[in-house]
């Protein structure tokens, strides 16, 4: 599976920090601040986990690159490890395995190829996306969205629907994308680790559709369950993001400086502090 993060027209976001700059070592206000901002969505809550691995897949020519939902599906499919324990879960991780493979086998595909470009390098037998959802993946998102609702409250469920929903972004399909997470949402409780992930990942698919009332909602769960704390910094940072965006910078501020109470070595809080002087700033 492959470990991507946010823009399918960006696939070597991640390999290098954000914009360029460390906001701990940036204190001037115009540039270092404006790369951070402009490239933060980029983020995702493994991200500090993941650079590690990341450079070392880059080194040997391995595409990293995507969109932000997929950044949960590792994340998901380790933690489905303990789930499988229970029947259900099984039954739905057997049956999620062909089209998990169908999936990855095409995105690696089209990864290798987006990769091959940007390295200026020769892209024989690769074949770049075309643009168009159907050309190009055929009825596997469909089948994806319809296995996410038929098994509601598994891990498998929940990796189906990241998928079809990190695909549909990409192809400008927001508001598509919110639809099949909401229904996984709905399935599960916030206080269960697919519940949480699938609140997580429907708030960026509603703030990627422009609906940051729902997508700060959405957010807000998460940070009212306590068994979520993983993921508090980043629903907070996230929210605090797309309540600026609409012109909430009060609220805005309160967000980003539950953000930039994680650790101090966490990508969250520092991104969250650089946010906070950017607006203290008036930038």
């Amino acid at each position: 599976m492959e470990k991507t993060s946010s823009n399918s027209q960006q696939p070597n976001s991640q390999k290098s920090s954000p914009g360029g700059s460390d906001p701990r070592k940036n204190s001037a206000p115009a540039e270092g601040l404006a790369a951070e901002l402009q490239s933060i969505s980029q983020r995702d809550f493994l991200q500090e986990s993941a650079l590690g691995l990341i450079e070392l897949l880059s080194k040997n020519k391995v595409i990293v690159g995507g969109i932000l939902l997929l950044g949960l599906l590792g994340f998901v499919g380790w933690t489905a490890m303990d789930a499988v324990r229970s029947r259900g879960e099984l039954k739905a991780q057997n049956a999620f395995f062909t089209l998990e493979k169908q999936y990855s086998e095409k995105k690696e595909q089209f990864d290798q190829a987006r990769f091959a470009e940007l390295a200026g390098q020769k892209q024989e037998g690769l074949t770049k996306p075309s643009g168009d959802l159907t050309k190009d993946y055929g009825t596997l998102i469909d089948e994806l969205e319809t296995f996410a609702k038929a098994h509601t409250g598994t891990a498998a469920g929940a990796q189906a629907a990241m998928m079809a929903a990190e695909t549909r972004i990409a192809y400008n399909q927001a508001d598509r994308a919110t639809e099949t997470l909401e229904a996984v949402a709905k399935g599960s409780k916030t206080s269960t680790l697919v519940g949480a992930l699938a609140r997580m990942a429907a708030g960026n698919t509603f703030a990627a559709a422009g609906k940051c009332d729902q997508a700060v909602k959405a957010w807000e769960e998460i940070l009212a369950t306590k068994a979520a704390t993983f993921l508090h910094g980043e629903a907070a940072l996230r929210a605090g993001l797309c309540l600026e965006k609409s012109g909430d910078k009060a609220k805005a501020t309160e967000m980003y400086r539950k953000a930039s109470g994680e650790s101090e070595r966490s990508s969250t809080a520092q991104t969250a502090k650089a946010l906070l002087r950017a607006i203290e700033m008036g930038s």
